[in-house]
């Protein structure tokens, strides 16, 4: 019985312990722990605010797609597509909130 007990504290104790990994390139650092992925891109030099607003005409050259002349494109797209597209845009929008947050002290 006391076997047993031994095998089941190794078990767990190796279960508990994941190994980080990270990898970076072109200012964005991907990193695994914990059961947990967390992305994060850095701007050099940049403020919040000058932060902000490369993200916000990120968007909007993205959100082109969505209407007027784009819009012939982003209707030819499969449903998955746009979908992706529109999460890229929730993405960019979040980011730019976090920005103007942090740039104002909120």
């Amino acid at each position: 019985m006391a076997e047993a007990d031994s095998t089941v504290g190794r078990d767990s104790k190796r279960a508990a312990a994941v190994p980080e990994k990270s990898y970076s390139l072109y200012g964005v650092t991907a990193r695994y722990a914990d059961h947990t992925t967390i992305l994060e891109q850095s701007g050099i030099a940049e403020t919040p605010a000058s932060f902000a607003s490369t993200k916000a005409g990120q968007l909007h050259a993205l959100l082109h797609m969505t209407y007027g002349e784009g819009r012939a494109v982003f209707d030819t797209m499969s449903d998955d597509l746009r979908e992706q597209l529109m999460w890229l845009a929730s993405d960019l929008a979040s980011q730019i909130h976090v920005l103007t947050q942090l740039e104002s002290g909120g």
